[in-house]
């Protein structure tokens, strides 16, 4: 806890993610809070980690293309160190702020494309959708064909039986979407929603055992582009504290390429982006040039 002269203060918190997704970090800060007030628990830690063992047998039922297996040589600490390690990279960081005004522009754009359904034009699919063209377009690449884009599903509520809400450990899986760079610069937005929502329709209960059944039989990590985390819905923010609810909440982390975060803002959500600079000016351009309004932004 950091404590400032004006009487606010700011309260950190470190945990390896394997301990933990960012909804079940809500969980325990809405124990906290609770505990800080007198009262009981509202919702009593559940810690079992069976649930989410593979099957015995494993059964990969289908191909995972948000995963690629990686071959690391027995006892060879040095490759595996390699793997892991954070490299510095030369790049421009920025926070792009999305309004809702912005979002329901997007909405209202993906609607003119006449998507089957007009319920998967959610606020998600469309910021999603948006980030993946400008995301995918800015690369500096000629030789790239296509671009996948991976997105953090909760898993709680989709398998059998579902999770307890109150599940404290890790229970996200990355789901995954993936386009020609021709359909990404020539398709309407409305194709890209179809796109990014039956990649999240595509985890199931069978699905999502299979990834875990995968990942026990093989050595491997989440594949594709870029992967988008979505902090702006855990609610971290909405936690009431006896001194009242946070002015902000935000990860600290070291800044990657790979790494696109959507952060909470008051009115609407800020996109944190980390590129090089020649493929953060064109990301700049094609935000604001694809869906004709401003974009406000400010440089990290």
């Amino acid at each position: 806890v950091t404590s400032f002269k004006c009487g606010g203060f700011a309260m950190g918190y470190s945990a390896n993610h394997m301990l933990s997704d960012g909804i079940g970090l809500r969980i325990f800060f809405e124990n906290v809070a609770s505990l800080l007030a007198g009262k009981p628990l509202p919702f009593p830690p559940y810690n079992n980690r069976r649930d989410l063992a593979a099957r015995t047998p494993p059964r990969v039922e289908f191909s995972h293309r948000e995963l690629t297996k990686v071959s690391i040589p027995e006892r060879d600490k040095t490759i595996y160190m390699k793997i892991f390690q954070i490299m510095d990279e030369n790049l421009d960081n920025k926070i792009f702020h999305l309004s809702s005004d912005n979002i329901l522009k997007l909405k209202k754009e993906a609607k003119m494309s006449n998507v089957e359904g007009t319920d998967i034009i959610t606020s998600f699919n469309v910021v999603m959708a948006h980030l993946w063209r400008c995301r995918g377009l800015s690369e500096n690449d000629p030789e790239k064909k296509t671009s996948t884009i991976l997105y953090a599903v909760d898993l709680r509520s989709r398998l059998q039986p579902p999770l307890p809400l109150s599940y404290a450990g890790n229970a996200i899986i990355s789901a995954y979407a993936t386009a020609s760079i021709s359909e990404l610069k020539e398709k309407p937005l409305g194709y890209l929603v179809q796109l990014i929502s039956q990649g999240t329709k595509r985890i199931t209960n069978e699905y999502a055992r299979s990834h875990i059944d995968w990942l026990e039989l093989h050595t491997g990590f989440p594949h594709g582009d870029f992967y988008v985390s979505p902090w702006w819905k855990i609610g971290l923010a909405d936690v009431d504290y006896p001194w009242g609810r946070p002015k902000y909440c935000t990860p600290v982390l070291h800044f990657r390429k790979l790494l696109v975060l959507l952060l909470p803002n008051s009115d609407g959500l800020n996109v944190l982006v980390s590129l090089p600079h020649d493929e953060m000016g064109k990301f700049q351009d094609l935000f604001r040039r694809l869906d004709s309004f401003h974009i406000s932004q400010s440089r990290l």
